[in-house]
């Protein structure tokens, strides 16, 4: 759920601070997240957020949209299988990085931005 909520609001948070429009991306496919009972409870159920008012792993690679950076949060690598799918380009697309896990320190500090 942690996920989730950084997602959404990082990407508000990064919108407002570089005037550019960051879209979340929920870092699973759609049909997967009722699978997560406790997220789907808690944040469709409870919270009434509607799933189709969000943006999903699987919607990504089916869209036409151009990747031009990418914020990390809730984790600080992107997963091989994610690379393999985005293209070898995308380690170099990484420019932030938001986690409160152990830092592999994977992305040189160059290449991140400052928030």
């Amino acid at each position: 759920m942690d996920s989730i909520v950084g997602a959404m609001g990082l990407a508000y948070y990064l919108t407002l601070k570089t005037k550019q429009l960051w879209t979340p991306v929920i870092n699973c496919a759609a049909q997967d997240l009722k699978l997560k009972t406790e997220i789907y409870c808690h944040l469709i159920e409870d919270c009434g957020l509607n799933p189709s008012d969000m943006f999903f792993w699987d919607e990504l690679l089916k869209s036409d949209r151009p990747i031009e950076e990418i914020a990390l949060i809730d984790h600080n690598v992107l997963a091989e299988e994610q690379v393999e799918l985005l293209g070898n380009e995308a380690h170099s697309k990484v420019t932030y990085v938001y986690d409160h896990h152990v830092d592999t320190k994977f992305y040189p500090q160059q290449q991140l931005k400052d928030y």
